[in-house]
């Protein structure tokens, strides 16, 4: 199934998908994504893939690759966060201290 066109409703977290073929699709996001074990990073990169680019999200359900997407992106986001923790730990040598201010900067920074 390949997207022609998508709309994403915020208020009720609904996409629908017009595929290529003529048929139509209501992917109830919610339900999709609860179904997902990820990680905080990985849910505020999906709302804004809902949001903003809405074929990738589609895409990515209709294939099958959304919890493959999610666990990648959380990999990397937490595989970034810890690289600039140990940067701060040297500067700050409070190992505590210096992931609060890593997570901190990965919230805003993304």
């Amino acid at each position: 199934m390949q997207p022609r066109a998508c709309h994403y409703d915020e208020a009720g977290d609904v996409m629908t998908v017009v595929c290529a073929d003529g048929t139509t699709c209501r992917l109830h996001c919610s339900e999709i994504e609860a179904t997902l074990d990820t990680h905080a990073a990985a849910r505020s990169r999906l709302i804004w893939l809902k949001e903003k680019e809405p074929f990738t999200y589609a895409e990515l359900v209709l294939q099958h690759d959304l919890k493959r997407f999610a666990e990648e992106y959380s990999r990397e986001y937490l595989k970034q966060q810890n690289e600039l923790t140990e940067q701060l730990e040297t500067h700050y040598q409070d190992k505590a201290y210096a992931q609060v201010i890593a997570r901190e900067i990965m919230m805003r920074g993304d």
